[in-house]
């Protein structure tokens, strides 16, 4: 289309045909009277602007307190990050955030989902929701851990609601009958799971045994 053309139709339609749209403004606003919800009528509906570091701002200033509605998929090809006036902070109105990749998942749980966070039911932020994944949770560098570290022996152990794979099922929908790969697999992370609770209670006496030295000392025992 090499021509252009703006038409004014009788239904309140604008019409607009051309190969470009350009507007030499900073700010387009779309402000229906009738959509502003009461007690918000004091600023302006700017829905688009060309801001201060030469970027494209959505919602200006919070001006639609309704928030950014995307109807369908959203597709970000270079990621996603959230800002805005007071520091950084990026808000997710959803219950889980999944990290999955068909590639990576083992031959043991095929069909379930991988629930990387959780918002759970105590309010709490749950890593790794009822052990989607086979390989556990590695922390990589520094770890930093502000307040009391809680270890829970559910969290290594058989959940209640988690049953038994069924490994001659899984074994022979997949390898042609042989089970004894899973067998292994299942009994080695059971035995490393008892293996770490008994480090964990000889750390426990340890410290019992420091802390009762350091009681008689001061008794003078």
């Amino acid at each position: 289309m090499s021509n252009s053309d703006l038409t004014l139709e009788n239904n309140g339609l604008a019409r607009i045909e051309g190969d470009v749209f350009k507007v030499e403004a900073f700010e387009i606003q779309l402000d229906n009277t009738d959509r502003r919800s009461q007690g918000n009528n004091d600023f302006p509906r700017r829905a688009l602007v060309h801001d201060f570091s030469d970027g494209l701002t959505l919602n200006w200033d919070h001006d639609y307190p309704g928030g950014v509605t995307v109807n369908g998929p959203l597709v970000l090809p270079d990621g996603i990050s959230g800002a805005n006036k007071d520091g950084g902070a990026l808000k997710i109105g959803a219950i889980e955030i999944q990290l999955d990749n068909a590639g990576r998942r083992s031959r043991l749980y095929p069909n379930k989902p991988r629930r990387a966070l959780v918002h759970d039911f105590s309010d709490g932020l749950t890593l790794n929701w009822d052990r989607d994944y086979p390989g556990g949770i590695t922390l990589r560098g520094r770890t930093i851990i502000e307040g009391p570290l809680v270890v829970c022996r559910y969290l290594w152990g058989p959940l209640p609601h988690h049953p038994r794979p069924n490994y001659e099922q899984l074994a022979a929908d997949k390898f042609g009958g042989n089970a004894s790969d899973y067998e292994v697999f299942d009994v080695s992370r059971e035995f490393g799971s008892l293996q770490y609770e008994v480090n964990l209670l000889k750390d426990q006496v340890a410290l019992l045994r420091e802390q009762v030295a350091a009681l008689n000392a001061k008794l003078g025992t």
